[in-house]
């Protein structure tokens, strides 16, 4: 019976830690928007499978850091959700970012800067480039 209770103990910390929730994978995003770059974007992003693939989403703020700012800088907050498709030749970043109301979607050819158009309503199509770190 004595030499039963170390393995009962061993069996139950190891059903313990694989009950465990798996540390989530975190990720900083980094980019500019608009014509003139005037938009400074900064989110972090934690990775959830959903479906079978790995989806990023978390807060994202737009500060604008342009001249024409008379008050002060203008900072826009909300949310950014994405993933990433992979095929035998390259890897796309499919995005969407909801600031105030309006939801943009940004689809790209992934790399370490990321740049393309995220299109808004209104038929507005606005320069964004991310980075992924």
């Amino acid at each position: 019976m004595r030499q039963t209770l170390p393995c009962l103990c061993l069996l139950a910390a190891a059903v313990l830690a694989a009950a465990a929730p798996a540390q989530a994978r975190t990720l900083r995003i980094d980019g500019k928007s608009g014509y003139l770059s005037e938009w400074e974007v900064k989110a972090e992003v934690t990775a959830k499978v959903s479906r079978g693939r790995e989806e990023f989403s978390g807060p994202v703020t737009l500060r604008h850091v342009g001249a024409c700012s008379p008050n002060g800088a203008v900072e826009k907050s909300g949310t950014l959700k994405f993933h990433i498709s992979k095929s035998l030749w390259s890897s796309q970043i499919h995005a969407t970012l909801l600031i105030d109301g309006a939801q943009c979607t940004y689809n790209a050819k992934m790399s370490k800067n990321s740049s393309g158009f995220m299109d808004c309503p209104g038929g507005a199509s606005v320069p964004l480039t991310l980075s992924v770190q």
